[in-house]
């Protein structure tokens, strides 16, 4: 029974796929391109999709860990047909089809392309297009698609989506919630699409950088990365990932004029913290790359940027130091704001974290004395605690596996973790690797799974096998 019940919520989630790959036929159309790679995907995706949910006919109460499945077999499912326009348009294989599609969903930014400027324009709205897509998640799509009622436990699909010690519920009504998230979300997209366009860059380019910028997906439209931009739009789009970087809670805030609860936040103080900290230490340790101070200030601001948020947007190859890329990969590693398009594990996390750990210090010394960690004026349960210290824990184990697995493809160490690093927290920046076609076949399955668990928090794809195999 349970199968089904999730078997026909996938198909709602198919068919809504299927509307949503009416834009990038349009876009092939509009270019004089092929659209028959979107269209071909378009019907496999309403064919599947009507069929589970026409087939299935029941009604059932959703519960927390079905709500968990869908979201983890949506995205598989989803990412795997993505991979269809690319097979179809660029004469790869479906693995290295998967690889991009999984990259771009899970807004990770690393590539199987080096000469990206000779894709088709549709190819390049749809790279753009997954990210958008993936930026809150496919969790919207859901959302929309699936019947609520006060006792209906769906807003798990939310959660399991959305990583958040703070809820991302801004109103009681969830469907509401998606509605401010996703006002939020284009609002702050559409001004930056303007601004790209002030700086005299053309309206498509500024969509798929805005796109990029919004889901902090980071996928390249020029060879160079952005080095053939202007310095105003370079800083603009470091301006844009800093604030996709922010839980949107924030804006939510400032938009109904509660200006205290929007900067009275420790993880956003936090946030700037860390950014400054780092931006003096990385720009104190490339001066002598770039040469003079304002390029050493524009890179450094641009890279802090581009690794805290997890956008992973680059210059294409800069030689960065040893040390500086440790400090950038640290900064991926903690990630942006809970309730962000952002990646990474999370400040709120470390925060608590580190909250733990001083707990235990003063326990240590003075064992009598009571001690209650507060987050926001509010105190942490023990059942956040564990939440948080097993996540971090089983973080740390996937990297640890991950670099060890993909050391046996005759990468060194520093590439490995660097590769790891850089999909797990979904950054896609790799200062030592990009040569992903050549991967061994068992590398690429090895980065989706990698990719797909950093997005979804590691957990749902653990539970997605038992239900494959459960009877």
């Amino acid at each position: 029974m349970r199968k089904l019940v999730i078997l026909k919520y996938l198909g709602k989630v198919l068919i809504v796929f299927g509307l949503l790959l009416t834009l990038p036929v349009i876009v092939a159309i509009a270019f004089r391109e092929n659209p028959n790679p979107f269209v071909i995907t378009m019907i496999i995706s309403f064919s599947i999709g009507w069929f589970l949910n026409g087939v299935i006919d029941l009604q059932a109460f959703l519960f927390s860990k079905d709500a968990i499945v869908i979201v983890a077999l949506s995205w598989v499912v989803i990412c795997l047909l993505g991979a269809l326009p690319f097979y179809l348009n660029c004469n790869i294989s479906f693995l290295d089809a998967l690889l991009e599609s999984t990259s771009g969903f899970t807004t990770t930014g690393i590539s199987i392309f080096t000469d990206v400027e000779s894709l088709d324009n549709s190819i390049l709205f749809w790279r753009s297009y997954t990210q958008f897509i993936g930026g809150l998640g496919i969790l919207a799509i859901v959302m929309l698609t699936i019947p609520l009622d006060k006792e209906d436990k769906s807003v798990h699909i939310l959660e399991t989506e959305m990583s958040s010690l703070n809820t991302i519920k801004l109103v009681p009504n969830i469907k509401k919630t998606l509605v401010y998230l996703y006002g939020i979300y284009g609002g702050l997209m559409f001004l930056q699409i303007i601004l790209l366009m002030l700086g005299k860059l053309n309206f498509f380019d500024s969509l798929l950088l805005s796109m990029g910028t919004a889901a902090t997906g980071g996928f390249a439209i020029f060879n160079d990365g952005v080095s053939s931009l202007s310095s105003y739009n370079q800083i603009i789009i470091a301006i844009f990932m800093l604030a996709f970087g922010i839980n949107f809670k924030t804006y939510f805030f400032i938009l109904i004029k509660h200006y205290k609860r929007a900067f009275d936040q420790e993880e956003l103080k936090m946030y700037w913290k860390i950014i400054i900290v780092f931006f003096i230490i990385l720009a104190a340790n490339s001066f002598v790359l770039f040469g003079y101070l304002g390029q050493t200030l524009k890179m450094s601001f641009f890279y802090v940027s581009s690794a805290i948020s997890s956008t992973g947007f680059t210059y294409g190859n800069i030689n960065y130091s040893t040390q500086c890329q440790w400090l950038l990969m640290v900064l991926m590693f903690i990630g942006a704001c809970s309730g962000s398009t952002g990646g990474g594990v999370k400040i709120s996390r470390i925060l608590i974290c580190r909250k733990m750990l001083k707990k235990e210090l003063i326990q240590l010394v003075n064992p009598s004395r009571i001690y209650t960690i507060t987050y926001n004026h509010k105190s942490v349960s023990e059942e956040t605690y564990q939440r948080v210290s097993c996540y971090l824990f089983a973080s740390i184990i996937l990297i640890i596996l991950s670099t060890f697995i993909l050391g046996l493809n005759n990468l060194n160490n520093l590439q490995s973790f660097n590769v790891v690093i850089a999909t797990f927290t979904n950054s896609g920046i790799s200062f030592n690797f990009n040569d992903f076609i050549n991967l061994s076949s068992f590398s690429k399955v090895i980065l989706n799974i990698i990719m797909l668990m950093g997005r979804l928090e590691i957990y749902p794809l653990i539970v997605l096998p038992q239900f494959i195999l459960s009877k």
